[in-house]
This record gives C-alpha cells, sequence and structure tokens, in this order.
C-alpha cells in the first residue's frame, strides 16, 4: 500500500469522525443519566464509560411532551407534503410558461413575499380569523397556516431545478403522445429526485422549527 492511499485513508477516516462525530455523540447522551451528560472527561464509550439507560426516552415519552412531539411531527409532515406538491405544479407553471398572462416577474415576486413577511406581523388576523371560524386550536387551522407559508419557499426551491431540464426530452414526450400527468410523474419528478428530496428536507425543517 502506497503512501498516497494511506494519507487518503488517514484523511477520511479524520473526516469521517468529523462529519459523523457529532451524531454519534448525539445519540449516545440521550442514552445517558444527566449525571453523565454533564461529567469531565466526557463519557463516550457506553458500558466502559458509562452504563447505558432509557431514561431521558422515559421521561420524555411518559409526560404531555410526548404528544407536543406528535403534534409537530403530525403538523410538519402533512403541511410539508401538500406545500412540496402545490409547489410542484406552480414551480413548473413559472419555469416552462414563461409567456402566460399570470406568468411574470411580478406575480413570483408577489407570491415570494409571503415567505418574507414576518409571522409576528400577521399573527394577530390569522388567530382572528380561526377563532371566527371555530377552528382555533386544531390540526387542520395550523396545517393550513404553514402551509400557506411553506409553498412561496417550495416554488422558489422546486423552479430553479425545473429550470434546469431541458425541454427538449419533454416536447419528445409529447410527440410520443405522453399526458401532462404521464410527463409530470415518468420525466421531471424522476429528473427532480434530489431537488425534491432537498425541498422536502428544508421545508420540513422549517416547519419543525418554527413550529
Amino acid at each position: 500500500m502506497g503512501w498516497k492511499k494511506i494519507l487518503g485513508l488517514i484523511g477520511l477516516a479524520i473526516y469521517g469522525v468529523w462529519t459523523l462525530g457529532p451524531y454519534y455523540l448525539t445519540i449516545i447522551t440521550s442514552f445517558k443519566k444527566l449525571t453523565d451528560v454533564f461529567s469531565i472527561p466526557p463519557k463516550i464509550i457506553p458500558y466502559f464509560d458509562f452504563t447505558p439507560t432509557l431514561e431521558a426516552y422515559e421521561r420524555v415519552f411518559g409526560t404531555r411532551a410526548a404528544w407536543t412531539f406528535i403534534t409537530s411531527l403530525i403538523v410538519a409532515s402533512i403541511a410539508t407534503i401538500i406545500a412540496v406538491v402545490v409547489g410542484l405544479l406552480a414551480a413548473y407553471g413559472f419555469s416552462r410558461f414563461p409567456n402566460a398572462p399570470m406568468n411574470d416577474e411580478r406575480s413570483f415576486f408577489t407570491q415570494l413575499t409571503l415567505r418574507m413577511l414576518p409571522p409576528f406581523a400577521v399573527i394577530l388576523p390569522i388567530v382572528t380569523y380561526w377563532v371566527f371560524l371555530g377552528l382555533i386550536d386544531t390540526y387542520f387551522a395550523l396545517i393550513w397556516t404553514y402551509t400557506v407559508f411553506s409553498i412561496p419557499l417550495a416554488i422558489w426551491l422546486i423552479k430553479g431545478f425545473v429550470d434546469e431540464i431541458p425541454k427538449s426530452i419533454e416536447d419528445a414526450a409529447v410527440a410520443d403522445g405522453y399526458s401532462f400527468g404521464a410527463r409530470l410523474r415518468r420525466i421531471v419528478i424522476p429528473l427532480l429526485g434530489a431537488g425534491l428530496a432537498a425541498t422536502i428536507a428544508l421545508t420540513w425543517l422549517f416547519l419543525w422549527n418554527e413550529f
């Protein structure tokens, strides 16, 4: 084994520890007792430095905090799915039909302004609206509100990925008799795989942190 390969493996090992180390520390910390969490020097090897325990998980899932976690998970996940689906269709329209009457820079900027608004600027009318409808403190109100604020982000992200797909591919599919749904399902979405994954992750994280 040459020196270049040895140095490469050492560099790869250092990079792996640097990137995966925080995840490892986070996971093992969840299995520590409170006294072990703040111990100096830190205890990082299970069964050698400390005895793993489920005490933290029992405390979290055995109290009302568990329902808070579940509510956040439900709201963020459903709102993300709706926002990405709507954002995909809207982004496709902005990208593929630039000469449409309602498709110009002003309309694109207008929908982005929803994302620019600080939540505190509209919280009062939103709460008043849901109170008037009798839907305050419901999943529907939360999901609807967060979906509306997430759609502009999804459109902005997905449009950039759709712009990178050559239109000639879809033109060839049209010549072969593909409908819009078939083109979207068999061509556009597969080519947007990484972009959609990134959009879903960012949208979900935004909603999770916001809620």
